[in-house]
């Protein structure tokens, strides 16, 4: 190899492990199930399935404008022909050490409508209390709660999500190594 092109592919390898490092979640916690299927009970008369999914613990953005937060989807699917308003004020989330996180931020911010066969999608943002990351909490366990309006009545969700173990070799999709060993076997 020429000397002089040493330099540059140096310069290449930091910049693609620096670069392949930017992530804005936190690949240490991933959480199951993925997603979390809540149906209505068949005697409610209602016709609702809700998929919930824990999207990962987020580093504070300044470009997206979030604090270090927890990133939940929640996605309401009706198939009845009441309309159904998902209430964002209305989402709770409870750490496994029992902690109540504080309000989400909640994108679309307004109540969602739900008209029979749509299926909007609410993105809510769960920072940590006083700016403390994940360290001092138990999130070995999350538990979300929301309420769906139903027509003129009430209906509470819950679906409770579970850490997956930090596994080494899970996180990494290339392999590093030197010498003859295959290191991906």
């Amino acid at each position: 190899m020429n000397i002089r092109v040493l330099p540059s592919v140096f310069a290449a390898a930091w910049t693609a492990m620096v670069l392949g490092g930017c992530s804005v979640y936190d690949h240490r916690y991933l959480y199951e199930p993925r997603p979390a299927e809540i149906l209505s009970p068949p005697d409610s008369g209602e016709e609702l399935r809700t998929l919930v999914t824990v999207v990962g613990v987020r580093r504070a953005d300044r470009e997206s404008k979030l604090p270090a937060c927890i990133e939940i989807r929640l996605l309401v699917e009706n198939a009845g022909s009441d309309l159904v308003t998902v209430e964002p004020d209305s989402l709770v989330l409870i750490s496994a050490g029992l902690k109540r996180f504080p309000d989400p931020i909640v994108r679309p911010m307004d109540p969602i409508e739900d008209a029979p066969r749509d299926g909007p999608v609410v993105v809510a943002y769960f920072p940590f209390p006083d700016d403390i990351y994940p360290a001092e909490f138990d999130l070995s366990g999350l538990n979300l709660r929301w309420k769906l309006k139903v027509g003129d009545r009430s209906v509470t969700g819950s679906a409770t999500f579970t850490r997956l173990p930090e596994l080494y070799y899970d996180r990494h999709h290339f392999h590093i190594g030197v010498g003859y060993h295959r290191w991906d076997c």
